[in-house]
């Protein structure tokens, strides 16, 4: 972990150096992690602050995704070793404690938090699926690290002690604005998977579970999907965690199947955004829902969030890599060449500009109804997508008006498959050019093919565009 951190801003002249804020830590710190504790890890929910236990005062006790409790330590200074033997002993407490006595202890110190109904209803719900081997991670949390913390943390990963660090630090920019920087040193930084014996699970396992709640095919989907996108499916406990292939500690969704409930499933907005260029935290929202809000699949209601969730997998942009400056060379490249000849089979892309991004759109003259067209590596997609703001209603409303005229879009293209798709917040229909991407080398023909697909959609959902204006705009709630 580095010792001192720099930071500077960058403009037209030179680099101006950002210098450390006088607004300190001390009095902020608990604040700020207990209304955003995604500051420490995503997936998080506080559960208990200030909790009393045998030890001492837990200053938050929270549950993360893959249902482990979470004990976080607080500092108001530098970091010593002596935090992680105070972390340690909490966990032991929170470790041996009985069920009951726990949730009671929970339930005293509720007054201390916003969501007092969620916080309980997610106790429970972990009190139930826990057993003698109660799960426990440790963040430790403060304003600089003793350079002793990385040996010991990464000693302890080995022993299957999960713990996080998480060091902070406040600047403050020219104009007066603040930005808190964060440095965090993992124990699962090594990937090596080590496990004991005893708490040894594989997806094959939490499959099994998945397939006694009566949700088997609904889990075999999800991860079948997450893995045919590249995903890494890391297995928990009780849960599987799908994360970025390159970062197998990092949180994007978690799916925890549970006999007698179903799959409890959370993910993480930000953390796709981060990963995957191009697609935008609100994207991920419209297609899933809330970040790191949870929710549940019952045996009797998967099929459609489980469809929209494998679509979503495969619409995944890919992620940043090494060779990712050859990758926008490519993009652009792409566009610069596909561009002209959309404008000369719609007017819609009249005004778009060749860029990195993967996706290009043009408005169709209604609002929320545009035409996309998605360059991914070796394939082409191109959409009438239906997208007006938190209203799933409208949207599916106009989806319905166009798919009246599926047939004229069929006659129109005869040589390829229409995927008409609802996802819960909006709608599309697309056609999928197989084998021809920016990694392709794609020919003037194929090219020329795809403007052509554009064209006949985005022409066609024109001639229609008030009918499909009326059905949405009668269905705004």
């Amino acid at each position: 972990m580095a010792a001192e951190i720099g930071i500077w801003s960058v403009g037209a002249d030179s680099p101006v150096r950002v210098e450390r804020s006088s607004v300190g830590l001390e009095a902020h710190l608990e604040d700020w992690v207990a209304g955003q504790p995604s500051l420490l890890s995503e997936g998080l929910q506080v559960v208990g602050r200030q909790l009393h236990v045998d030890a001492g005062y837990i200053d938050l006790l929270c549950l993360d995704a893959t249902g482990r409790w979470v004990i976080v330590e607080l500092k108001r200074a530098r970091l010593y070793r002596d935090a992680v033997v105070q972390a340690i002993d909490y966990a032991s407490c929170i470790q041996a404690i009985d069920g009951v006595a726990l949730r009671n202890s929970i339930e005293a110190g509720l007054d201390r938090l916003s969501n007092k109904e969620s916080v309980l209803e997610s106790v429970d719900y972990q009190l139930r699926s826990d057993d003698e081997d109660r799960d426990v991670a440790i963040i430790v949390a403060g304003a600089g690290v003793d350079p002793g913390m990385e040996r010991i943390v990464t000693y302890l990963g080995r022993f299957e002690i999960p713990i996080r660090v998480v060091s902070f630090d406040v600047f403050e920019a020219s104009d007066g604005s603040k930005l808190l920087v964060r440095e965090v040193l993992d124990d699962e930084v090594s990937q090596t998977g080590i496990t004991s014996p005893k708490k040894t699970r594989t997806v094959t396992d939490i499959g099994n579970v998945a397939r006694h709640a009566g949700v088997g095919e609904a889990f075999n989907q999800i991860i079948s999907g997450a893995e045919e996108a590249g995903l890494f499916c890391r297995p928990y406990k009780h849960s599987v965690m799908i994360t970025p292939p390159t970062h197998k500690n990092r949180y994007l969704m978690v799916v925890n199947p549970r006999e007698g409930l179903g799959i409890r499933m959370s993910h993480g907005s930000d953390a796709f955004a981060e990963f995957f260029p191009g697609l935008s935290a609100q994207a991920v929202e419209e297609a899933l829902g809330p970040s790191n809000e949870a929710y549940v699949l019952t045996k009797d209601e998967w099929q459609k969030k489980v469809q929209a969730l494998v679509e979503f997998f495969q619409q995944l942009p890919e992620m940043e890599s090494p060779e990712g400056g050859r990758r926008d060379d490519l993009i652009y490249d792409f566009h610069e060449r596909i561009l002209p000849k959309l404008r000369e089979t719609t007017q819609t892309f009249h005004n778009v500009r060749p860029s990195t991004n993967y996706w290009k759109a043009g408005s169709l003259g209604v609002n929320g109804l545009n035409v996309y067209l998605g360059a991914a590596k070796a394939k082409s997609i191109i959409q009438i997508w239906f997208s007006r703001a938190n209203s799933a209603s409208e949207n599916h409303a106009g989806i319905e008006a166009l798919q009246e005229h599926q047939d004229q879009l069929e006659e129109a293209l005869p040589d390829y498959e229409l995927e008409w798709r609802r996802a819960p917040a909006t709608a599309m229909v697309e056609v999928i050019v197989p084998e021809v991407g920016y990694g392709t080398e794609p020919t003037d023909p194929e090219l020329d093919e795809i403007a052509r697909i554009a064209g006949v959609m985005a022409t066609i959902a024109r001639e229609h565009k008030n009918q499909i204006a009326a059905a949405m705009d009668e269905a705004s709630p």
